[in-house]
């Protein structure tokens, strides 16, 4: 999670949510799938899953959807993606 913030503040990125970890145990490998949502430019957003699979060495993406939303308040779209990160350990 440490990893996650820094890396998305250096890219202004917003993190909407960082949901408990999924912990799937096989053959006594202990695999962690975690679910965040993060907001803000497209090619910040993308800068920071590079970071985290490429850089970092944290995990693998396993799915990655973007979503353009409206501010209903302000009326403004804005650009949202749904992340999905495997680690073993």
């Amino acid at each position: 999670m440490k990893t996650i913030n820094a890396t998305a503040e250096e890219n202004n990125i917003k993190i909407v949510s960082f949901l408990e970890p999924h912990i799937e145990l096989k053959n006594e490998l202990t695999i962690k799938t975690y679910q965040f949502v993060i907001e803000g430019h497209y090619n910040d957003m993308i800068q920071l899953i590079y970071q985290l699979e490429q850089k970092s060495k944290f995990g693998e993406i396993i799915n990655l959807h973007f979503e353009k939303k409206k501010n209903f308040r302000t009326g403004k779209p804005f650009l949202e993606a749904r992340v999905l990160l495997k680690s073993f350990g």
